[in-house]
C-alpha cells in the first residue's frame, strides 16, 4: 500500500476511512486544544504564577497581531479556559494551558506566553490534545 511507504519509521496505519467530500473541514469542529509549552519568565516561578493570576482574573487581555494588511486586536481572555504553571527550573517553566477555538476567533499559545511576560521565542510548544465538536 502506497500510504504505508510514504510513512515514517515507526508509524503504523491500522485502517483508513473514506471522508465524504460533504463533511465539515477538521478545522471547523475543533472547539478546543491543550497546549504543553516550556518558557524562560524572568522572574522566575512566582513572577509566572502571579501573571498567570492576573490574566485569569481579568476580563479582558487585548494582544495586537502584525498581519500582511495591518494590525489587528485580538481579545485573548474569553477564549482561554485555563492555564497552569506546572514547575520551572533555572532554565524554563513548564505552562499548560487549555484554549477555546471558534470560528470567532483562535488563540495562539505564543501570543499568551507573550502578553504573560515570557521570553520570546518559547523553547517548545506542543499541541496535546484537540476536542472536537460532537
Amino acid at each position: 500500500m502506497l500510504a504505508r511507504r510514504e510513512m515514517p519509521t515507526g508509524l503504523e496505519m491500522h485502517s483508513a476511512v473514506e471522508i465524504p467530500l460533504s463533511a465539515p473541514s477538521l478545522q471547523s469542529v475543533v472547539r478546543s486544544a491543550t497546549y504543553r509549552s516550556f518558557a524562560t519568565h524572568p522572574e522566575g516561578v512566582d513572577g509566572a504564577r502571579a501573571a498567570v493570576g492576573s490574566f485569569l482574573q481579568s476580563d479582558s487581555v487585548p494582544y495586537v497581531v502584525m498581519r500582511k494588511d495591518g494590525e489587528k486586536t485580538v481579545e485573548l481572555r474569553p477564549l482561554v479556559q485555563d492555564i497552569v504553571v506546572e514547575s520551572c527550573s533555572s532554565d524554563a517553566c513548564e505552562v499548560r494551558m487549555h484554549v477555546g477555538l471558534s470560528q470567532e476567533g483562535t488563540v495562539r499559545a505564543e501570543h499568551v506566553l507573550d502578553v504573560l511576560g515570557f521570553e520570546a521565542p518559547a523553547i517548545s510548544i506542543h499541541r496535546e490534545a484537540v476536542s472536537l465538536e460532537a
